[in-house]
C-alpha cells in the first residue's frame, strides 16, 4: 500500500512522494509559493545574483582551471607511461593510410578544406597511391644509403686497423 499525506495549503489527500521529507506542502503548492516569493522579491534576487556574479565567475574559472591542469597532468602521465603503445600506433596508422590520414596530409599540403578533400574519394585514393609509391621510392633510397653508409663504415675501419697495425710494427721494430 501507498502512504498518503494531506496538504495543509489545498488540503488534497496525495501519495507520499508528491511530498518532500518531512513536509506538509505538497510539490505543486511548495512550487507555487516559492514562484510568488520570488515573484514578490525578484529585485532582491537579481540584486544578490548581481553581487555574486564576480565571485561565480571566479569560482568557475578557477574550477576550469584546476580541471584543465588535472588533464593535462593525466594526458602526460598517459603518454609518458605509454609511450611505445603510442609509438606503435601512430606507426600502424601511417603505415594503414586510412581515410582520415590522407585526407589530413592532403589538407595541410593544398589548403583545401575537409568538405572539398571528402567530396571527391578519388583524390584520397589517388593521393594514397602516390604516398605508396613515395614511400617505396624512400625505402629504395633508404636501402641505398645504408648500403653506402655501411661500405664507408667498413672502409673507415679497415682504414683505421691498418693504420694501428702499421703503428704497432712499427714500434715493434724500434
Amino acid at each position: 500500500m501507498h502512504k498518503v499525506k494531506t496538504c495543509n495549503t489545498c488540503g488534497k489527500t496525495k501519495p507520499e512522494q508528491q511530498f518532500k521529507k518531512r513536509t506538509r506542502l505538497c510539490k505543486d503548492c511548495r512550487n507555487a509559493k516559492e514562484r510568488q516569493h520570488y515573484q514578490e522579491n525578484k529585485e532582491v534576487f537579481q540584486a544578490k545574483r548581481e553581487a555574486n556574479r564576480e565571485r561565480r565567475n571566479e569560482i568557475s574559472r578557477a574550477s576550469y582551471a584546476r580541471r584543465i591542469d588535472y588533464e593535462r597532468r593525466r594526458s602526460a602521465e598517459y603518454r609518458a607511461k605509454n609511450a611505445e603503445k603510442r609509438k606503435a600506433y601512430q606507426r600502424q596508422r601511417v603505415q594503414d593510410l586510412p581515410d582520415a590520414y590522407v585526407a589530413k596530409v592532403i589538407r595541410r599540403r593544398t589548403g583545401l578544406t575537409t568538405q572539398d578533400v571528402y567530396q571527391y574519394p578519388e583524390l584520397i585514393q589517388a593521393y594514397r597511391q602516390y604516398l605508396i609509391t613515395k614511400r617505396q621510392i624512400q625505402g629504395y633510397e633508404a636501402d641505398q644509403a645504408c648500403q653506402r653508409l655501411t661500405t664507408e663504415h667498413d672502409r673507415i675501419i679497415r682504414a683505421n686497423r691498418a693504420g694501428r697495425d702499421s703503428s704497432v710494427r712499427s714500434k715493434r721494430i724500434e
